[in-house]
């Protein structure tokens, strides 16, 4: 496994479709799969979208909706080619980490079986790993907002997925924003620390030293994307910046 990036780079999340370009002193950027994607993979003969001077170091949203990874209309060699080619694209990249951050891919319709559901979810992911293992990039699941998603709708429930799974490039996302929030407890993120492989960070989470605090006592030394897109950048980067190194 590759050795982790350091120092501690922090770069900022761009919405889906956004451009490539980003105002502040980012280390990294972290778009969208599609955007990176088109108009066609890399071993077709087309061009892909120019790419910016601020290095793409993570993507996000892996699997689109058109994809279903469970339900009737899930289809796994689909969804394998699709991780393939995504996976060869981030590697001519330099991609470290992908997320899954999927929501409406992962989702199964009302009345079907979760067991089957979650059946499913395991096969893509034993489909999907091997080609992160080859391009040596980390692939993270976080928690899905429970009104858009009805799988991995809290920490406990990513965890025991990573834990079944049990693959060394498959791990955690821990998005900030949800702590406190119900969805992750105090208890359930210090259990999971050990499995947190990158961290969303927003613009004003309240107790992010005590956070960041925690991050680095578990020797946290990964990358940190901000998903502040409606403020003053320069200033958020700055104080997440300050926040970490006063820890």
């Amino acid at each position: 496994m590759r050795n982790p990036i350091s120092p501690m780079q922090f770069g900022l999340v761009l919405p889906r479709g956004a451009d490539l370009s980003v105002p502040a002193d980012f280390d990294y950027l972290e778009p969208d799969i599609e955007r990176l994607l088109e108009p066609q993979l890399p071993n077709d003969k087309h061009d892909v979208p120019p790419l910016p001077k601020t290095p793409i170091r993570a993507l996000h949203s892996l699997i689109p909706a058109s994809l279903p990874i469970t339900g009737p209309h899930a289809d796994l060699s689909a969804l394998r080619l699709h991780v393939q080619r995504a996976c060869e694209r981030a590697a001519q990249l330099g991609v470290r980490v992908i997320t899954l951050s999927s929501p409406d891919a992962l989702g199964f319709p009302e009345g079907y079986d979760p067991k089957q559901a979650k059946s499913q979810v395991l096969d893509f992911l034993r489909t999907a790993l091997p080609f992160f293992a080859r391009h040596e990039i980390m692939l993270v699941a976080g928690v899905n907002p429970p009104d858009r998603c009805n799988v991995m709708t809290t920490l406990p429930e990513v965890l025991q997925y990573v834990w079944q799974i049990d693959h060394p490039w498959f791990q955690c996302l821990l998005d900030t924003r949800l702590l406190g929030s119900g969805n992750i407890t105090p208890e359930q993120f210090n259990d999971g620390l050990p499995w947190i492989r990158h961290v969303y960070v927003g613009g004003s989470v309240p107790g992010l030293s005590t956070v960041f605090a925690a991050l680095k006592r578990a020797k946290y030394d990964d990358l940190i994307s901000m998903t502040e897109t409606h403020s003053d950048l320069s200033e958020s980067l700055r104080s997440v910046r300050q926040t970490w190194s006063a820890v």
